[in-house]
């Protein structure tokens, strides 16, 4: 064996969750990263991130995720010093990383001192502005840039319509084709959401008509964006004509009809919809049930019915019961499933104050302001004249306002005089009779109404649209105006003690209390408000309301005897006024979830009397904890989410009083106090996501007996469980997740007997989960995965928690003895992982788990079939995973897959025979590659209208593809099967194809034309078939393909140069290998390449075919993510490639019959990688250009008739150099020397007996002799930091091969060149059997 020159990678222990192997260095890095481990990757790795400057990104996005913005600072500071700060691609991540931060000072002189920039540079900026709501400034970058792309106007647009600026965000819009921009689905949405938004029923009509010209249409996404549109605009017929028409419907879709039909008071129609929805299959979801609620509502208020279907909303609510217990049962479930649900509250408070239950509306709204539930005010539109008025009820602002007032008066008493009797029964407030009547009179609809009438002549169509949809004769709100009693008020009292919110001393009469919190205030509080007049003042809330990111006035401190403000959501901005710290009387301060930055004033710690501080969410300000003396007071302190930092004062233990303490997601450092364990009071404690440097020591929290809240996650700690948990007991939530802890679980932990949520994910922990789980059964949440549990589990330490709805136990590599034969069930169990378990069999449980949405037995060692029961366990189940197994057989062998409610199946990697099962109707995501099924796809899969990804690579499947797969998928995956005949020849306009692999087939005939339709297109291989025609060059016109694989088919003739200087726009790899062209290859190609030009920075890492698959469980939301495979051929060597990486740039010409010159061109291709022209009738000279490839790893020209010499700027300029071949043509002179071409051997110039000098045997003058060790030691240093190299002599046969392998630059770059090297020489490997993997296996 020959001597080894690669020094060792530092040994890492990688706990992934599946089984692939990881690329050297990057992959290492990533995987510290994701573990919080940044230093120690840095220090790890420095010399292969000095070397490829890349890598800082992976350490840049680690610092994101972890919240590390001073190491993201330190790594800035290596970058200038090591010259990588003229790296566009480094730099647009630092900008983009600052900018997340909301670090907008930093990032904005980052932007300023970069050398080169690009239209990504401007984009992060611009979106950047964005992100912070400063539209001034975006505005400002977006005018100034020298160069935009369509992503420019899609940040813009968005950035404008959702902050409500939509008339600037649709005349942008209609400024991007002027532009020579064409707007994409992503536009399309957003100026849809601006159409509604003003209520522009003609723009929504010409976005309609550029939508149909466009082909987007057939996204589900565009449909119900455009029926939104009409229906907020009062074209609910037309809305409905839409969705009637669409090919493909969702939940979206579903609710939008439901919605409208709510909205136009249709309740019947919309209780039909619903109903046809469920039979259909689709699953409600909240919004769903919103609607529905309030049909529900409406039908019993006035008698029309009380009949719902029984599992309506899961409850069996709308059946005989009274109206109120009705809708307490079912509002309850739509808060159960997300408690912050405005509507909900609305609805429920409406028909309770219908019911004269004021105590119970009082209530609801103190459970809305304590949960910050902030309900939209109903607001009315009508246009007149191409303006739009708007009307709030209560609102004094419309310049004919006191006409609108009088016609409004004069119409009631004709009505009344005609027998109208209002109905004030829905009416929130516990008013008079004169208040209710003067708040029905005054809704916004009748403004809207009154001032049309007025303004119209009679017979004109009377169209007002409205954001909300009320009960019969009510403003249906529990968030209201209260000033708008005052004026109401005014008109006979002037007593404003009386006034709603308005709080006087008994025996002075002054204002000491003032309560307008959910009052839809907006408006800008200036410095010379009435407000600050109220000298006498001594409780101020004004919290859930819109200031508009106006500041806090200084003036705020002429209040002086304040000791309650609550200034929470309300949209403030700017520094948090000094002044504060001078108000001695104040108790608390609540300023939490504005938009607050700079320094908080340290004084206001020190104020006397405070009790409450909270800070919360204001995720720019920045500030330091100081010391605390032994006379405070504070209760509760929470500045969790903000960017204080420093370390926590041991004075902190001083605080004994405080029972609520929250600094989670801060950027603290230094070590967690022992002191914290003298605040005994404490109930709740989160302390995760910081900083803290490692520690064991846990011993201070034997003391805090009384919490119930207790949240570690990501604080740096190790060590075993402390035996100080048994003192915990009134624990609810415990989060220890993504530590370092070892040992075993402590039995003690089985003393927390409140638990409810419980995470000990991401450790180090070992030995047996302990059985006495059993004791834990309030439990809803548990997660135990990725730690190194070993051992037996028996099931029913988990089955007897019955209140159980999210088991994570994934990499634990447990075995179960009874998970297989128990009659236990988990009745709210609603997503379970077991993955890589050691599994042998189904938990035989899982029939009983009625209400589970999410199954994941991946990597397990499962043999046998799979049983028919497994996709009807629950009537909720939507996704299974139960890929990477070792299932043979369907039981029962069906045609089809039935279940109602399944739309993500994964069943992928195993050893499955037999037909292929068609999945359910309502399918999105089916994946079966890697098994052994056979036979052919049954048309019946037409039936499954929604499915998206179809993956069936990998099997023996032969026989037609049935046409209708070219109609609705966007990713289609048969590689490596026996289909024949020829692909799919029509596509329709409204293609929504992204990735197709046909590859490794035995297809025929062409490529057909209609394929141009599919304008998403990114991937296409139709490589290793037997297509026989000339160039498809009609392929050009797709604007986003990036890789096209054509190789080992029959393709023939001249290519002939481009119809249009902008076909191919998006191409960066293209491989036409082993066919049968002719000619010379077109230089105007070359010229029109454009994105080989120029190293790409600042885009996504992979080509765009990856699936987030995200829903919600109740309280959880579980992710499952899929990328898709491709395989790259390099000289008939496979690579296979789990994710395609965006920067990747190849040119593979080889095994054809080209003649000419090489194009000097091809050096103008600067971000090219790899470049094969290999066996072909290429003539003349090699291109001094080519040396201008700096980026190029594989350089193969062997086998044609080159002459001439070698050209000295390859040797001088290809430092990424790791393969080349010009064996086999008539170059001459000298072999250039350089730190890469010292590392080619013989066989990579054979056959040119011309050539002189090392390594070949002839001389050019002087001695050449190989370097020895000492001189290769001498020489390393010389080369770019990271270059090693190992020369293996392996004896094959009868004699030696000399083969190399570069070490780790090509391995982190692009591992393709090792198998393609291998390959080269004769060499074989092994490929072993990928064991769980969340990709489908090529």
């Amino acid at each position: 064996m020959g001597k080894s020159f690669l020094r060792p990678l530092r040994s890492v222990s990688l706990n992934t969750a599946n089984h692939q192997s990881l690329t050297p260095t990057k992959d290492h890095i990533s995987y510290l990263c994701s573990k919080g481990r940044l230093t120690e990757a840095f220090k790890t790795f420095s010399h292969y991130v000095y070397s490829n400057p890349n890598l800082f990104a992976t350490l840049l996005q680690g610092c994101l995720k972890h919240h590390l913005l001073p190491l993201t600072k330190q790594l800035h500071s290596i970058i200038i010093t090591s010259g990588c700060s003229a790296d566009k691609f480094v730099c647009n991540h630092l900008l983009n990383v600052y900018f997340k931060f909301g670090q907008v000072g930093i990032a904005g002189d980052l932007f300023d001192v970069m050398p080169r920039r690009n239209v990504m540079t401007y984009n992060i900026l611009l979106g950047g502005f964005v992100q912070i709501g400063d539209l001034g400034s975006a505005r400002k970058v977006f005018d100034e840039m020298p160069e935009r792309n369509v992503a420019t106007w899609n940040a813009m647009v968005a950035g404008l319509t959702q902050s409500g600026v939509n008339e600037e965000g649709v005349r942008l819009f209609c400024g991007m084709f002027g532009g020579g921009f064409f707007p994409d689905e992503f536009t399309v949405g957003s100026v849809l959401r601006g159409c509604a938004g003003m209520k522009d029923l003609r723009m929504g009509r010409q976005v309609h008509g550029y939508v149909v010209k466009s082909g987007f249409l057939v996204s589900v996404v565009v449909g119900s964006s455009l029926a939104h549109m009409y229906m907020k605009c009062g074209e609910f017929g037309e809305g409905e004509r839409l969705i009637g028409g669409m090919a493909v419907h969702s939940v979206a879709s579903c609710n939008t009809l439901i919605g409208g039909r709510a909205q136009r008071g249709l309740s019947e129609g919309a209780l039909d919809q619903y109903n046809s929805m469920k039979a259909a299959g689709f699953r409600p979801d909240k919004i769903t049930f919103v609607s529905v609620l309030s049909s529900c509502a409406e039908l019993a208020t006035i008698g029309q019915g009380q009949q719902i279907h029984a599992d309506a909303l899961k409850s069996g609510a709308c059946s005989s019961l009274s109206v109120v217990n009705m809708a307490k049962r079912i509002a309850g479930e739509v808060l159960n499933l997300d408690p912050n649900d405005a509507a909900s509250y609305v609805l429920l408070s409406s028909i309770q104050a219908s019911e004269k239950r004021w105590q119970d509306v009082s209530d609801l709204r103190k459970a809305m302001r304590d949960r910050r539930v902030k309900k939209e005010p109903g607001i009315s539109w009508f246009e007149l004249k191409n303006h739009v008025h708007q009307f709030c009820t209560g609102d004094k602002s419309h310049p004919q306002l006191m006409e609108i007032d009088t016609y409004l008066e004069e119409l009631t008493a004709e009505l009344k005089l005609r027998g109208y009797i209002p109905d004030m029964s829905s009416v929130l407030h516990d008013m008079d009779l004169e208040e209710k009547e003067y708040n029905l009179a005054h809704h916004s609809e009748k403004l809207a109404i009154a001032f049309a009438l007025m303004n119209t002549p009679p017979g004109v169509t009377i169209r007002v649209m409205k954001n909300l949809r009320s009960l019969p004769a009510s403003p249906s709100s529990s968030a209201y105006s209260k000033t708008a009693s005052w004026k109401a008020s005014g008109n006979s009292s002037r007593d404003c003690c009386s006034w709603d919110g308005v709080e006087c001393d008994d025996a002075t009469g002054y204002v000491i209390g003032l309560d307008l919190s959910s009052s839809l205030m907006q408006a800008t509080l200036h410095s010379n408000s009435t407000l600050f007049s109220l000298v006498h003042l001594q409780n101020l809330n004004l919290a859930e309301n819109n200031f508009m990111k106006s500041s806090i006035p200084p003036e705020i401190s002429r209040l002086s005897r304040l000791s309650f403000i609550n200034l929470s959501d309300s949209s403030f901005s700017g520094q948090i006024p000094h002044e504060l710290s001078g108000m001695s009387k104040l108790a608390s301060l609540d300023l939490s979830y504005n938009y607050l930055y700079g320094d908080f004033p340290i004084a206001i710690f020190n104020l006397p009397g405070l009790l409450v501080l909270n800070v919360s969410g204001n995720q720019n300000l920045s500030g330091y904890l100081p010391e605390f003396n032994k006379t405070s007071s504070f209760r509760e302190l929470d500045i969790a989410f903000t960017e204080f930092s420093g370390t926590i004062p041991s004075s902190i233990g001083n605080l004994k009083s405080l029972n609520w303490l929250r600094l989670r997601n801060c950027y603290f450092s230094g070590s967690i106090p022992a002191s914290i364990g003298n605040m005994t009071q404490l109930t709740a404690l989160s302390l995760a996501n910081n900083m803290f440097i490692k520690s064991d020591d846990l011993s201070w929290l034997q003391k805090l007996t009384k919490l119930s809240m207790l949240n570690l996650q990501d604080t740096n700690l190790y060590g075993d469980l402390p035996p100080s948990f048994a003192n915990l007991t009134q624990l609810t939530f415990l989060s220890l997740r993504n530590n370092s802890f070892v040992g075993e679980i402590p039995l003690s932990l089985m003393n927390m007997t409140q638990l409810i949520h419980l995470d000990l994910s991401l450790n180090e922990l070992t030995g047996q989960i302990p059985r006495s789980f059993s004791q834990l059964n309030k439990l809803e949440y548990l997660s135990l995965s990725d730690n190194n549990f070993t051992g037996t589990v028996e099931a029913d330490s988990f089955l007897s928690s019955r209140n159980l709805s999210f088991l994570n136990l994934s990499g634990c590599k447990i075995t179960s003895n009874s998970l297989h034969h128990s009659n236990f069930s988990l009745p709210k169990l609603e997503a379970l992982d077991l993955s890589l378990c050691n599994l042998t069999e189904f938990p035989y449980f899982l029939q009983f788990a009625s209400n589970l949405m999410a199954l994941v037995l991946r990597g397990n060692n499962i043999h046998g079939h799979i049983p028919h029961w497994i996709w009807n366990a629950s009537n909720n189940l939507e996704l299974i995973d139960l890929s990477a197994n070792f299932l043979t057989t369907f039981e029962w062998n069906p045609v089809s897959i039935q279940s109602k409610s399944l739309k993500y199946i994964n069943i992928a990697n195993n050893m499955l025979q037999g037909n292929l099962p068609i999945p359910p109707s309502n399918t999105y995501f089916y994946l079966m590659d890697g098994n052994r099924i056979t036979g052919e796809i049954s048309p019946m899969i037409c039936g499954v209208m929604s499915l998206t990804v179809l993956g069936l690579s990998n099997n023996n499947l032969g026989g037609l593809i049935p046409q209708c797969l070219a109609d609705s998928l966007e990713t289609l995956f048969l590689q490596q099967n026996n289909f024949s005949g020829k692909i799919p020849q029509t596509y329709p306009k409204e293609c929504n194809l992204k990735v197709m692999d046909l590859s490794q087939n035995q297809f025929t005939g062409e490529v057909p034309e209609s394929l141009s339709n599919c304008k998403m297109l990114q991937v296409l291989d139709l490589s290793n078939n037997q297509m026989k025609q000339t160039f498809p060059a009609w392929l050009g016109t797709l604007p986003r393909l990036q890789v096209l694989l054509l190789h080992f088919n029959m393709f023939h003739g001249e290519i002939g140069s481009p119809r249009s200087p902008s076909e191919f726009p998006s191409l960066c790899i293209i491989n036409l290998s082993h066919n049968a062209f002719t000619g010379a290859f077109p230089v105007n190609y070359i010229q029109i390449w454009d994105v080989m030009k120029v190293v790409r920075t600042g885009i996504e890492l992979y080509v765009e075919a990856k699936f987030d698959i995200s829903f919600t469980q109740g309280k959880y939301t579980y992710h499952y993510l899929y990328y898709s495979p491709m395989i790259l051929t390099y000289k008939g060597a496979k690579r296979e490639y789990n994710k395609i990486p965006n920067i990747f740039t190849a040119i593979d010409l080889s095994s054809n019959k080209f003649t000419g010159k090489v194009p000097e061109s091809l050096g103008s291709l600067k971000a090219l990688q790899l470049l094969d022209l290999s066996n072909n009738d290429f003539t003349g000279p090699i291109p001094p250009s080519l040396g201008n490839l700096t980026q190029l790893e594989s350089l193969d020209l062997s086998h044609n008739k080159l002459s001439g010499v070698i050209p000295q700027q390859l040797a001088a300029q290809l430092n990424f150099l790791s393969f080349f071949n010009v064996s086999h043509n008539h170059l001459t002179g000298p072999i250039p020397k350089g730190p890469q071409f010292s590392t080619f051997d013989y066989n990579s110039y054979i056959g040119n007996s011309g050539l002189c000098g090392f390594p070949v045997s002839k001389n050019c003058g002087a001695l050449q002799s190989p370097p020895d060790d000492s001189e290769d030691g001498s020489e390393e240093d010389k080369f770019p930091s990271g270059f090693d190299w190992l020369f293996i002599l392996l004896g094959l046969g009868s004699g030696l091969v000399v083969g190399f392998v570069i070490g780790d630059i090509s391995m982190d770059r692009h591992p393709w060149l090792i198998r393609g090297i291998v390959q080269k020489f004769g060499l074989t490997q092994k490929k072993p059997r990928m064991r769980g993997r969340q990709i489908i296996r090529a």
